[in-house]
């Protein structure tokens, strides 16, 4: 994360230097090189390819929503935004499934745990299982991003919205300005929201799995949580972009209004279902109201997974439209904010209660909604909705 906040002010300028399909090349090849790194662990590797994890966030990231942008009109930017998240998502799939194997393959003897522990022990097995399929993985994608389309179509947002190459210097006061722009430091607020969200998905609500008794004993459920979280957000990724084809502006205000509707459902059967220490260590305390149950927390991971795709699908749209002329460094912006907040939520994680969280949660989703609604309406719609022109 402190790599992300140093480099997010020059990756614009980078963007905007080189091709898109070399930034997605480029933060495609150090994940890579992370993932290669746990063959040969030492602390010198591990944080310096830790150090090069935060470079590949902020730059493949910026360079997907530009890519992203220039491929799409105004048009197709909504339906696209759904699309290629909904196939994204299928990373959460595989990823599940990987851990969920490496499980499996290993014999019982070596992952088994005493009995009196509550929390998961991995082998070195399964440790070897899970990042040679995920380098392969991930390997395979720096091959296909060499692979990427250059042409783009006469109505990109790109020739709708022409932004001129800048000296470096100029990008980078550019950078500053965009920052401190009104409707960005508004924005920021449902940017902040977002990362506290994909925290609490992504590492606060499965560790709540292993810290509950009546869950500790399904070793296996954060695995089928998180393919069941990705199946979510592919269905809901799919659903998104046929509506967006249909209905007007509906990856702008439908997506986000689906979203934080479900978000809000979860949050309250979590305040029901979690005994309050769920979060802070292991606990034998009895729930509020509804008895934990797998088949529960699976079906709170696909909401929470649906939810995800909508917030994010929204993102994507207003970071596309908000400041067209300046798109790649909102871009870097909303990644900023993001992986600012969700900094702040793993170390301040460990300490706070289930009842904590749902007020923190469903606060930041109130007031992120409310900043995303306030700029969209300030955002000329009508004008940028000029373009409609078949999916590119």
């Amino acid at each position: 994360h402190t790599t992300i906040e140093m480099t997010n002010r020059y990756t614009p300028t980078a963007v905007k230097t080189l091709k898109w399909s070399r930034i997605l090349f480029s933060g495609s090849s150090c994940f890579t090189l992370y993932l290669a790194s746990f063959f040969y662990l030492t602390s010198y590797t591990f944080y310096l390819c830790a150090g090069l994890m935060g470079v590949r966030f902020l730059v493949f990231y910026s360079g997907h929503g530009a890519y992203l942008a220039e491929h799409s009109s105004r048009a197709s930017v909504e339906r696209n935004s759904a699309l290629v998240l909904s196939t994204a998502c299928w990373s959460m799939v595989v990823g599940g499934g990987i851990l969920l194997a490496s499980s499996l393959l290993t014999p019982p003897s070596e992952n088994a745990t005493h009995s009196t522990k509550i929390y998961r022990d991995f082998s070195t097995n399964e440790i070897l299982i899970m990042f040679a399929a995920a380098t392969s993985i991930s390997f395979v994608s720096n091959v296909l991003f060499c692979m990427l389309p250059t042409r783009i179509g006469p109505d990109s947002l790109v020739y709708t919205s022409p932004k001129p190459k800048l000296p470096f210097f100029k990008s980078m006061y550019l950078m500053f300005e965009t920052l401190l722009k009104p409707r960005l430091l508004i924005l920021s607020l449902y940017f902040l929201c977002m990362g506290l969200l994909n925290g609490f998905i992504l590492g606060v609500f499965p560790t709540s799995f292993t810290f509950t008794k009546s869950l500790s004993s399904y070793r296996r459920l954060p695995a089928l949580s998180l393919m069941i979280a990705g199946f979510g957000d592919v269905i809901m990724g799919l659903f998104l972009s046929f509506f967006a084809r249909r209905i007007r502006n509906f990856g702008l205000i439908w997506s986000i209004t689906i979203g934080m509707t479900i978000f809000a459902i979860c949050f309250i059967v979590i305040f029901l279902m979690l005994p309050e220490m769920a979060f802070v260590q292991p606990t034998d305390q009895l729930s509020r109201y509804i008895e934990p149950s797998v088949s529960l927390c699976l079906l709170i991971s696909f909401l929470l997974g649906t939810a995800d795709a909508c917030v994010m699908t929204a993102r994507t749209v207003i970071s596309a439209l908000a400041m067209p002329e300046r798109r790649d460094q909102v871009f870097a912006v909303s990644k900023l904010y993001q992986s600012l907040s969700s900094a702040v939520m793993f170390f301040t994680a460990p300490a706070m209660t289930v009842t904590s969280f749902v007020c923190l949660l469903g606060g930041s989703c109130a007031i992120g909604t409310a900043a995303y609604f306030y700029v969209v309406s300030t955002t000329n719609c009508a004008k940028v909705s000029e373009i409609q022109s078949p999916s590119l």
